[in-house]
């Protein structure tokens, strides 16, 4: 079922300060915000409507999917798996898979923060911002990494990490949005899953 989460915090999107409220700045955000998340529930609803359950199929078109919407070039999806109490790499678009077959909870102390925070965090990796393994960070030669919590009613059940490959960008609020919204429905598309095993 996933990891239960260690608290409750409300819902929050990591991003720069908004306008005022009353703001015609705000208004227009707002219009904005509304789009891009129809838009990424549209596409993954699209997506989850063509399989009986999340497969590895399903999450490579979800990464890939996300970069299209997001505007970002490589993405990979790490669920939690119960029976191994540990993660694994599902799912992912520009890199492969198997190049995450050592990765295991507590490597990335960015995904902790993303879940517990329910909020899409923004690591520049080549500045030494921790959160990483550098092992990875040198590898991939990772520089701007989005990190988004897939969790679901108190549940934890995995992160979508995303980036640009070798360019350093500051994601823009439509950027952060979409990433949220694909990760609350990846999170329900797994819950779901489990509830029809159980």
């Amino acid at each position: 079922r996933g990891q239960p989460a260690r608290g409750r915090r409300p819902v929050r999107i990591a991003r720069a300060r908004q306008p005022s409220a009353g703001s015609t700045a705000a208004r227009r955000l707002t219009r904005v915000h509304s789009r891009v998340a129809v838009q990424s529930l549209h596409t993954v609803a699209g997506l989850l409507g063509e399989v009986d359950a999340p497969t590895s199929t399903f999450w490579d078109r979800l990464c890939a999917a996300t970069c299209r919407l997001a505007d970002v070039n490589r993405a990979i999806v790490f669920v939690y798996d119960d029976a191994r109490q540990d993660v694994r790499a599902v799912g992912s678009h520009g890199m492969g898979r198997e190049l995450f077959g050592s990765v295991h909870v507590g490597m990335a102390p960015v995904a902790a923060e993303a879940l517990e925070t329910d909020g899409v965090v923004v690591v520049q990796a080549h500045r030494g911002d921790p959160g990483l393994p550098q092992e990875y960070v040198d590898l991939l030669q990772l520089r701007t990494v989005l990190c988004t919590p897939m969790s679901a009613g108190g549940f934890w059940y995995g992160v979508l990490l995303t980036d640009r490959g070798t360019e350093e960008f500051e994601p823009d609020v439509d950027q952060l949005e979409i990433h949220w919204t694909v990760g609350k429905v990846a999170a329900l598309a797994v819950a779901a899953r489990t509830a029809t095993r159980q």
